[in-house]
């Protein structure tokens, strides 16, 4: 659904690391503003992974005008280790902030820095992350060679955590590519370490991962069953974007099943949890779970309406939809289309497309 990918020009890298010829600052000459942008991002990442996303969120939201040109001069000033610190806890906040294109350049910069033994245990997570977003805007290539070399480093440091993130980031990248026997292979392998060392927050990627090829190929019932083990395993934790996440995957899951009713208030409270959240990409894409909704209740007009905001949004943010969602999108979409023709259906998504985010929200809630 998106265009053509941004890549980060050799001018932008050449610019960010002009800085990494001269002499590295003293940690005395590190500005007051940006020690404190580096100190916020710290503290916003612990309060994120102790399940308060919404406040971390607006933490780091209070500093977006500052926030980049920051690790900026961490690059420039070849401070390798807090640029890949900074890099590696910005990712999640560039990914709801809807700011791909920004993350991947400011990642692709700092993992370009001079390399040493003693960083790569922070590079494999840099790695994973910048992974992560290539993944986000369909950059298969890109996202294969981050998890690979993540994956590398990982194992060189002997890093279970991280040789099992890695292996779900490549995951993923089989999983857009329909080799879901790799997905397979490569989840079990990841739950399989992070069994071994007792990570229970660890094991949820991988049985996401699995119930994501059930679910699109027909095994609804299993997918359910691993969606709401996962869900449950997510509550345990606190982890509000988790369970908004799995709350949206479990609502298709019944929506194939052909239990309606089940869906909508899985879905609604998905959307109200990411609105709580301040998640704007992923209430872009919730958007589009409306509208399958629509769909399948022979609203296909609303339905379009739904679709074509959520294509339009997420394009605006770099992002492209998940292997799992599209498979929904291309559906449900179909679904719409055969009830209104494809004229009819054109113009119901032209419509859609010019709604803004709060416009779409509200028509979702009609629902």
């Amino acid at each position: 659904m998106s265009g053509p990918h941004r890549r980060t020009s050799v001018a932008l890298v050449t610019g960010l690391l002009a800085g990494a010829c001269v002499r590295p600052a003293t940690p005395s000459e590190i500005p007051a503003p940006v020690a404190a942008d580096l100190a916020l991002v710290d503290r916003a990442t612990a309060i994120r992974l102790n399940g308060d996303a919404a406040t971390a969120s607006k933490l780091v939201a209070a500093r977006a005008d500052t926030i980049d040109t920051s690790l900026r001069w961490y690059i420039g000033a070849a401070r390798v280790g807090e640029a890949l610190r900074f890099a590696t806890e910005m990712s999640p906040f560039w990914r709801t902030q809807g700011r791909i294109d920004a993350g991947r350049q400011l990642i692709t910069a700092t993992l370009a820095l001079p390399d040493s033994p003693v960083h790569h245990r922070a590079r494999a997570a840099a790695w994973y992350y910048a992974g992560l977003l290539a993944f986000r805007q369909r950059d298969q290539e890109a996202s294969r060679r981050a998890n690979e070399e993540s994956l590398r480093l990982a194992t060189e440091v002997a890093d279970t955590a991280a040789i099992a993130r890695a292996l779900v980031g490549l995951s993923r990248v089989e999983l857009r590519a329909g080799a879901y026997d790799s997905v397979r292979s490569h989840a079990s392998q990841a739950s399989a370490l992070l069994t071994q060392t007792g990570d229970t927050r660890g094991a949820i990627a991988p049985s996401h991962m699995v119930a994501a090829v059930n679910r699109m190929t027909g095994r609804d019932n299993d997918a359910a069953t691993l969606y709401e083990q996962t869900l449950a395993l997510y509550r345990s934790q606190s982890d509000e974007p988790g369970v908004a996440m799995e709350l949206m995957n479990l609502g298709y899951v019944r929506l194939h099943q052909g239990k309606r009713s089940d869906a909508l208030s899985l879905f609604r409270d998905g959307l109200g949890r990411y609105e709580s959240l301040h998640d704007e990409t992923s209430k872009q894409f919730a958007i589009a779970a409306f509208g399958a909704l629509a769909a399948d209740a022979g609203d296909a007009t609303k339905a379009a309406n739904l679709f074509g905001a959520a294509r339009k949004l997420l394009s605006g943010s770099g992002i492209t939809l998940d292997p799992d969602d599209q498979y929904e999108l291309d559906r449900y979409t179909a679904k719409a289309r055969q009830q209104l023709g494809d004229a009819a259906y054109a113009r119901a998504l032209a419509a859609g497309e010019a709604l803004t985010l709060a416009d779409a929200i509200r028509l979702a809630k009609t629902i």
